[in-house]
C-alpha cells in the first residue's frame, strides 16, 4: 500500500533548521511536506486548526479538473492546507471541505498585496470572502513555562474579479466606498432592506445585489 503524502499548501517560504526531522521538496511557489508532524509549528506553539480532525474533501485543479476524497486540516496559524493525497501543490485552484471553499487569493492588507487563504462565502464575479488569521498572546508564567493564548480572527473581503480582494468593516461608509460606481444604489437598498452589515448573511445579500447591477 503506498504511503499517503502529506502536501501543504502555504504563502511563506520558510527555512528548515537540521533539527526538523521532515523533508521538504519545492514544487512551484508551494510546497509538498513528507513525513511532517502537523504539530510543530514555526513559532514553537501548537498551530491551531480551523477543524481538528481530518475532514473529506475535493480540490478542483487550474485545469478544472475535480480529486474527490481528499482528507483536509486548515491550519489558520500558518495559513496552510494540509492534505493527505498524492498530488503536486502547484496544481491546486479550490479546496473544498466538506460544505466549504477556499481560494488561494492575492489580496491587500495595510496597502500591501499579499496572498493567502479565503473561505468563499458568496459565489460571483464578486464575491464574498472570509479570512482566517491567529493572533498570539504570551501568556503569564505557570509551572510549565509561559502559555500562550490564540485568538481567532475573522475578517470579511471583497473581491471584485481577479483583483486583488480588500477589506472591509461592517460600517455603512466604509462598504459603500468599496463601490464607487454604484453608492447611491447600494445606500438605496441597504436602507430599504434594513440590512444589519453585522451579520454576514446581510452581507451575502447586499453582494449578491450587487452582482445582479452590473450583469
Amino acid at each position: 500500500m503506498r504511503n499517503l503524502l502529506l502536501a501543504i499548501l502555504f504563502l511563506i517560504p520558510f527555512l528548515v533548521s537540521s533539527q526538523t526531522k521532515s523533508t521538504y521538496i519545492t514544487s512551484g511557489s508551494s510546497t509538498l511536506l513528507i513525513k511532517s508532524n502537523p504539530e510543530n509549528s514555526n513559532s514553537g506553539i501548537q498551530p491551531r486548526y480551523l477543524e481538528y480532525d481530518w475532514l473529506n474533501g475535493n480540490l478542483q485543479t487550474i485545469d478544472e479538473k475535480v480529486i474527490s476524497n481528499i482528507s483536509f486540516k486548515y491550519n489558520m496559524s500558518e495559513d496552510k492546507f494540509e492534505m493527505k493525497a498524492e498530488v503536486n501543490p502547484s496544481i491546486v485552484e479550490r479546496i473544498y471541505m466538506e460544505d466549504r471553499a477556499f481560494i488561494y487569493s492575492p489580496f491587500f492588507d495595510k496597502g500591501i498585496e499579499k496572498m493567502g487563504y479565503f473561505e468563499v462565502v458568496s459565489e460571483g464575479n464578486t464575491k464574498l470572502l472570509l479570512r482566517y488569521t491567529v493572533k498570539v498572546k504570551p501568556g503569564r508564567e505557570g509551572a510549565f513555562g509561559f502559555e500562550a493564548s490564540q485568538k481567532v480572527i475573522k475578517q470579511h473581503f471583497i473581491r471584485f474579479n481577479d483583483n486583488p480582494a480588500i477589506p472591509i468593516t461592517k460600517d455603512l461608509n466604509d462598504i459603500l466606498f468599496a463601490f464607487p460606481n454604484k453608492q447611491d444604489e447600494i445606500a438605496l437598498y441597504v436602507k430599504e432592506a434594513k440590512l444589519n452589515l453585522t451579520k454576514e448573511n446581510d452581507l451575502i445579500n447586499l453582494i449578491n445585489y450587487y452582482n445582479s447591477l452590473v450583469k
